[in-house]
């Protein structure tokens, strides 16, 4: 988020950190094995890499902590769309099934 610094005084508190691309394709896996039921996504190499983001979205916590006034909270966005955005039900694109999208 590159706005984040320029409108710091005006928005609420903001921490970001970068993901590394084998964090990302763990996280991918994580949420392809407990919300699309597949099966054998997630690797013994995404579970460090899971760790590895674990520890720095606590880390993230703890410095939002410190920045937030007393009994207020904060949320963790994963990306650049807000959460209103994404859909509510996992569901198969339209027209396409997963045999489909595998022999694609």
């Amino acid at each position: 988020e590159k706005w984040a610094p320029q409108l710091e005084e005006f928005s609420f508190p903001t921490a970001s950190v970068q993901v590394t691309w084998d964090e990302g394709v763990a996280l991918q896996h994580f949420y392809q094995e407990g919300c699309c039921h597949h099966r054998g996504k997630v690797t013994d190499a995404d579970r460090v890499a899971l760790e590895r983001l674990r520890g720095k979205i606590d880390a993230l916590a703890a410095e939002l902590a410190t920045k937030c006034r007393a009994g207020q909270g904060f949320f963790v966005r994963m990306g650049p769309r807000s959460p209103k955005d994404a859909p509510t039900m996992v569901a198969e694109p339209w027209g396409l099934s997963e045999e489909r999208l595998r022999a694609a």
